[in-house]
């Protein structure tokens, strides 16, 4: 590859019998040479989160919890020594609960994830008649709306292991600035554990 720049410089003046032909194949090349940056920095994310989610479960990072309940429930922050890489939060109910998660690479979110586990209360009324739940009885939904922050925002809402959208949801993101901000702003006021978590 590190001779592709002179490849693509004899192609085009040897090939190229006028100006425009020219151009067209120098936007060629740059739209190609784009494109592979973007899948490069795609994949150089995606793998990063990979290893967050890894090191989140092998309990490699350091974690804060704030003490206090917020509107995001129970929160936590995971730092790669200093460095903040992951928050959750997690708002738990009887028949249910609500999870944020912010991804963060050099102090930026990189992704956003809601995952709404619910009640399937239509479904539980159809096959039972009544509202008198059984929680061995009852059925759970999971909704997950994630949005890569890429050069070009990726999004993704499922349901039920489906996809339902991949159309930008902007409220979402707007959402998830929000809490990012709200968060990061709770978890500032603590230090990390000194042992990592188990």
């Amino acid at each position: 590859m590190k001779h592709f720049p002179l490849i693509v410089y004899l192609i085009t003046i040897c090939g190229c019998s006028n100006e425009k032909e020219y151009k067209d194949t120098i936007e060629i090349v740059e739209s190609q040479q784009n494109s592979k940056r973007e899948f490069d920095l795609n994949d150089e994310i995606e793998q990063f989160i990979i290893e967050v989610d890894s090191n989140i479960h092998h309990g490699n990072y350091n974690r804060v919890i704030y003490p206090d309940k917020t509107a995001y429930g129970a929160l936590r922050g995971y730092f790669d020594n200093e460095t903040l890489v992951f928050i959750e939060g997690h708002y738990g109910a009887e028949l249910g609960y609500k999870e944020w998660n912010i991804y963060l690479k050099d102090s930026k979110a990189i992704k956003y994830r809601i995952i709404r586990h619910t009640a399937e209360w239509e479904k539980f009324r159809a096959d039972n008649g009544s509202d008198d739940y059984c929680m061995s009885e009852m059925t759970y939904a999971d909704t997950i709306q994630e949005a890569v922050m890429f050069n070009n925002p990726k999004f993704i809402k499922s349901s039920k292991g489906k996809i339902v959208s991949t159309r930008i949801d902007k409220e979402f993101i707007q959402n998830m600035v929000e809490a990012d901000s709200i968060m990061r702003t709770f978890l500032d006021q603590l230090e990390p554990e000194n042992k990592k978590s188990k």
